[in-house]
């Protein structure tokens, strides 16, 4: 039975996923491996990538393809990114009208270069991303502030401080409301893919196997966004 499964499992997060993923990952932990403890550790992927090379996580959910040896990597399912805006309020330093278009549409890459950005430091793995775009094209963000709190950015773009780049799953759960509007980036749309890694050299106890797929289930359909349109 499930409920005879024990032991401790520790879960690695990326900033942007644990304020979405904590809650439920927890209450599906709870409900079908009581007799187990969760430890949830919230870090940088190449971070995670690390910590489950030294033993330290037993499964993290990485953003991007991995550069571990040692890691089994199991794609879950592709995130887009999502240009973030204030619904309501002029943007510094902007034209508003560089936000427009229709509701839903993809703002190409080119125009996203012309945008003040507020956006985690490097190594974050959606800055990474959206540099390695950008310079395909030949292009460069333009870097308003460097902030790593996920919270944080959401109140700063509210605010007018700038736009952001954010995973649609972060976006889902984030309670941003009417106050934040959302569009598509890049043809084909820019995205990250979610992927479940663990360790090969660990062996996979039922608690285990029983955890990753809780997190399976958690991710494997896509997220959604705040409110699209100008």
């Amino acid at each position: 039975a499930r409920g005879a499964l024990t032991g401790r499992v520790v879960v690695g997060l990326p900033p942007s996923l644990s304020r979405s993923l904590a809650v439920p990952l927890t209450r599906a932990f709870r409900e079908r491996l009581p007799d187990a403890e969760l430890s949830i550790g919230t870090a940088l992927t190449r971070n995670l990538e690390e910590s489950l090379g030294l033993g330290q996580l037993d499964l993290a959910v990485l953003l991007g393809p991995s550069a571990g040896d040692d890691l089994e990597l199991e794609p879950l399912a592709e995130d887009p990114l999502r240009l973030v805006y204030p619904t309501r309020r002029a943007v510094i330093g902007i034209d508003r009208r560089a936000l427009g278009g229709a509701a839903g549409r993809a703002l190409p890459l080119d125009a996203l270069s012309e945008l003040p950005l507020v956006i985690p430091r490097r190594p974050n793995a959606i800055r990474m991303r959206v540099e390695e775009e950008l310079a395909r094209i030949g292009r460069r963000p333009r870097i308003a502030l460097e902030v790593d709190s996920i919270s944080a950015i959401l109140d700063l773009v509210d605010d007018g401080a700038g736009c952001a780049v954010l995973s649609s799953r972060a976006l889902g759960l984030a309670g941003a409301g009417a106050r934040l509007s959302s569009r598509p980036l890049g043809e084909p749309p820019l995205s990250s893919t979610l992927v479940l890694a663990s360790s090969a050299r660990r062996a996979r106890t039922g608690t285990l196997r029983e955890a990753m797929a809780i997190v399976r289930e958690l991710l494997g359909g896509t997220g959604d966004g705040v409110g699209t349109g100008p």
